[in-house]
């Protein structure tokens, strides 16, 4: 049976998702039909449990994932966002496969943090003000650890980088996000050639537009349908469910605060990858 060598690790709400489908769509990539079994990262859901459906405990169900893989695939991969921060994923990565390869899509944290509650607050499953949400957040103990209701710590990059740059070598790829937001083709033919993918990765999945956040009825017929409809249909649910809106404007004061505490992280990012960044900029004045 196949096993997985290629492994999108996040950061959470950073094209992810739109990475996981343009190398799904290449025809020497084989990529998990569940995006985000998380099995490596001994993420602990608690408190959130509808939010990580797509867990994975057991080793024979989670390479069962990896069953459909066929001779022309030269990368088999999944993509859990919880990999990036997860202190044993890289590990259990290697011990799984010790030719694997990792990708890490970089956000710039400020507006990562914001996306990550926004996605939460429309799913039903933070019913704060984004404020309370990073004070609760700053006041949780440093070993606390999980992918939703940690916004303001999963911006944090540099140990996990270094981590990952330490076990990795050469076998891990670190992009910011703005180059899929901005230049997407050239992102992906990065992309491509880390994995020496003829032809390249195209086709770039697109979002479309802010979803307003979910009523109660809307949320108790998603439950429902979570539970009755294939984790692939859900996505095609009708979109009376949760109907396109105008996407919140971020707290500018908040924001300016919440970069100040990234300044450090941030630079130490920049001296490791040798890039240079704009995000420390962002939100001056």
């Amino acid at each position: 049976m196949a096993r997985p060598n290629v492994f999108v690790v996040g950061a959470p709400r950073s094209a992810t998702t739109s990475l996981y489908a343009a190398l799904s769509r290449h025809p020497h990539v084989f990529m998990s039909p569940n995006k985000e079994p998380h099995h490596l990262s001994g993420l602990d859901p608690s408190g959130f449990p509808s939010a990580f459906r797509t867990i994975v405990r057991s080793r024979e169900r989670y390479l069962e994932l990896f069953s459909g893989a066929g001779e022309q695939d030269a990368w088999v991969g999944e993509a859990s966002t919880s990999y990036l921060a997860s202190p044993q994923a890289p590990v259990r990565i290697l011990e799984l496969n010790a030719d694997a390869h990792a990708i890490a899509v970089l956000r710039e944290p400020v507006e990562r943090a914001w996306s990550h509650y926004l996605h939460d607050a429309r799913r039903g499953l933070d019913e704060r003000t984004f404020a309370q949400a990073v004070e609760d957040d700053l006041a949780a103990p440093a070993s606390a650890h999980g992918v939703t209701a940690r916004y303001v710590h999963a911006g944090f990059y540099a140990e996990a980088v270094s981590r990952y740059r330490r076990l990795f070598g050469d076998r891990l790829l670190a992009l910011p996000f703005d180059a899929f937001a901005h230049d997407a083709e050239n992102a992906l033919g990065t992309v491509s050639s880390f994995l020496n993918l003829v032809p390249r990765l195209e086709h770039l999945e697109r979002t479309s537009g802010y979803v307003r956040p979910a009523g109660r009825v809307e949320r108790a017929v998603g439950r429902v349908a979570g539970r009755m409809v294939p984790r692939p249909f859900t996505r095609r649910l009708p979109r009376w469910l949760q109907p396109l809106g105008v996407k919140p404007e971020l707290d500018r004061s908040l924001a300016r605060e919440l970069a100040a505490l990234y300044r450090d992280d941030v630079a130490q990012l920049e001296s490791m990858l040798d890039i240079r960044l704009d995000w420390r900029s962002r939100y001056t004045g």
